[in-house]
């Protein structure tokens, strides 16, 4: 058994295992945004792979003028962008509406998410993905191997859990 003062919070001691969050928004809804889709994306990644969601989305944000029809506009209408990001919606993403239930796994991820989000958004994160615009992990859909067969798509980098893609100008 672990020392009285080493333990994570009061209620632990009596054996319920009762871990309060302490992450915070930061209150700027871009940032906010895309820290929800990093860390439903990749709460279980490592930074590398936090940074490297978070720059597909700012990609797709800065994305040249013939791809943002396809993108979205901004950073909401990037993420909100129908079947854009599988974690809108999901699991993680719902957990992040009440962060003070988060587990202490899933708080210390969202508040990486969180840093990163604000790393990317101001710039203070370099780009690991090679300027990448897409991210899937597990098997890629149809319409991607048939514009890597066609040379509009080209993978630029395997991160984690996830492979990435850009277009190819």
């Amino acid at each position: 058994m672990r020392p009285m003062w080493q333990t994570d919070s009061w209620e632990e001691l009596s054996g319920e295992r009762r871990y309060h969050c302490d992450a915070k928004w930061t209150g700027n809804r871009d940032i906010d945004l895309l820290a929800r889709v990093i860390f439903g994306e990749a709460a279980g990644e490592s930074r590398l792979g936090k940074e490297a969601v978070g720059w597909v989305v700012k990609n797709r944000v800065e994305a040249p003028p013939k791809h943002r029809r396809e993108f979205g506009s901004g950073y909401e209408g990037v993420i909100m962008e129908t079947d854009s990001f599988a974690a809108v919606g999901d699991k993680l993403w719902k957990l992040a509406d009440d962060i003070g239930s988060l587990d202490k796994e899933n708080c210390e991820a969202l508040k990486v998410s969180i840093e990163v989000a604000e790393g990317v958004y101001y710039g203070g994160i370099p780009d690991p993905t090679d300027g990448s615009q897409f991210l899937f992990s597990g098997d890629l859909p149809s319409w991607l191997i048939s514009a890597i067969k066609k040379g509009r798509i080209v993978e630029t980098v395997h991160i984690g859990g996830h492979r990435f893609f850009k277009y190819v100008d």
